[in-house]
Formats: structure tokens, C-alpha cells, sequence
């Protein structure tokens, strides 16, 4: 399901009202991409913190936070140790939807508001020797839900 949020665009949010399960866009059918017909909250707290289940990475956001040690020494290619570390944050997701033809849209990464529609995932892979940054990955997660394919059975 697509997860309301305390602190984004509001042309993102239930359309007409809180009791819907669509906002504008959404295709009306059933199997497609809506809200919990129950008002069901994206998490402030980013990491495993709060999480029924506090050892399994079950979101994005689990990964917060963490980082690993990939030893070189002749393991597979790599030929020094490196640190990897992850983090994910709401960026803001405010923008005129509405607009046409071309939606403008500018992502802050530094943007750290609550909730929002638009989490951003960052991964830097460093030298474990000189802690040197070797590169930055971006990616940007939407909140738009998951689809469930629509199947039939013959007899």
C-alpha cells in the first residue's frame, strides 16, 4: 500500500478525503497501487528502531545507518579493504504536480523533514586504511506502494 506521511506535498495525499484509498493520479480498479483503507503512517524513525521485529531488514530504511567491511586480501577482486556505509533520509518532495507539460522538480539531499513521499538512499564505499571516500551512490525510493498482478484460475 501507499503509506500516508506527516510532512509531504499535499497533492500527494488521499484524494477527496482521509477515507479515500486513492490520491489524484491513481488508476481506480482494483489490484492497483492505493492506500490502507486504514490511515497507516510511513515511519519517523529511520533504522530498525521501533520495528515489531528489530533484526530483520524488512524497508529501505532498516538500513540506515549501517556499515560493512568487505576485506580485500585476494578476496574476489578486491585488492584493499574497504568500508561501506548506508544512509537513508526524507528529502523534501514539494513540487507543482499539477504543472504542464514538465514537472520541475529539484531534490534536496540535505532535506530532513519527518515523512515525505521521497526517501533518498546513499551508500559511500571508502578506504578502510585512510578512510578516503572511493565513490557515493544515490538512489531515490517513491512512495507509490506495489502492484498485485491479477491472476485467474482455469479449470
Amino acid at each position: 500500500y501507499i503509506l500516508d506521511v506527516t510532512n509531504g506535498d499535499n497533492e500527494l495525499d488521499r484524494y477527496p478525503n482521509t477515507s479515500s484509498t486513492r490520491r489524484i493520479g491513481n488508476f481506480k480498479a482494483n489490484y492497483r497501487r492505493k492506500f490502507d483503507a486504514n490511515q497507516t503512517f510511513a515511519s519517523i524513525t529511520l533504522g530498525r528502531t521501533g520495528d515489531a521485529n528489530s533484526t530483520a531488514f524488512n524497508d529501505i530504511d532498516d538500513f540506515n545507518g549501517t556499515t560493512s567491511r568487505i576485506n580485500g586480501s585476494g578476496t574476489g577482486d578486491y585488492v584493499k579493504d574497504i568500508n561501506i556505509s548506508t544512509t537513508v533520509k526524507y528529502i523534501s518532495d514539494d513540487a507543482n504536480y499539477s504543472s504542464s507539460p514538465t514537472l520541475n522538480f529539484s531534490f534536496d539531499i540535505n532535506s530532513t523533514p519527518p515523512s515525505t513521499n521521497i526517501k533518498l538512499i546513499e551508500v559511500k564505499v571508502s578506504d578502510n586504511t585512510n578512510n578516503q571516500e572511493i565513490t557515493t551512490l544515490r538512489a531515490f525510493s517513491a512512495n507509490i506502494g506495489s502492484y498485485e498482478l491479477l491472476y485467474r484460475i482455469f479449470p
